[in-house]
Parts: structure tokens; C-alpha cells; sequence
């Protein structure tokens, strides 16, 4: 992927080049295999992403998906270290409902 593609003129003097990489979660994903932190991420998404599909708020699912990670240690260090409660303050995600 290249950063002029997004601009229709020519003549740029920098271009950058990236390698965009899927980290939606999948049991077959060798990068996810490779690297047990954004395995669990990607497992955190995939739980709040299903749970929205099922109808749940977003703060519900929110709270849902760190309980989840919380049981099955997945990102337990860095959902001790955080004040949860706050999260979907600070992130500007809110129930729409409310």
C-alpha cells in the first residue's frame, strides 16, 4: 500500500510504503500464533465485535469482553493495571442509548 495512492496529483517528493497486515482473529493465523500479545488482542475485538452483532450495547459488551480476557488470562496484566471503569470514557465510546 502506498500513501500517494490516497492523492490523485503527481510529483511527491516522500513516499512511504507499508505492509498492512489482518489481525482479526483466527485459529490458523500464523502471525497471531507468533506473537501472544495481539493473539489476545485480536481475541478481545473478536468477543466485543460478536457480541455488538448480537445485539448487546457496546458498553455491555465492552465490560463482557474484559471479564472474558480476565478468565481466560488473556491481557490479565494489562487490564489489572488500568482503572476499567473508566475506558469507555476516555476512549469516547459510550452507549448510544444513554
Amino acid at each position: 500500500m502506498r500513501l500517494s495512492d490516497a492523492f490523485a496529483e503527481d510529483g511527491h517528493n516522500l513516499e512511504l510504503v507499508v505492509t498492512v497486515f489482518n489481525i482479526n482473529y483466527s485459529k490458523n493465523s500464523e502471525l497471531l500464533q507468533k506473537c501472544h500479545d495481539l493473539k489476545c488482542y485480536s481475541i478481545f475485538v473478536d468477543h466485543v465485535h460478536t457480541e455488538v452483532a448480537a445485539g448487546s450495547t457496546l458498553h455491555q459488551t465492552i465490560a463482557s469482553a474484559i471479564k472474558y480476557c480476565k478468565e481466560h488470562d488473556l491481557l490479565a496484566d494489562y487490564f489489572a493495571k488500568m482503572n476499567m471503569a473508566r475506558i469507555p470514557h476516555q476512549s469516547g465510546i459510550g452507549d448510544s442509548k444513554a
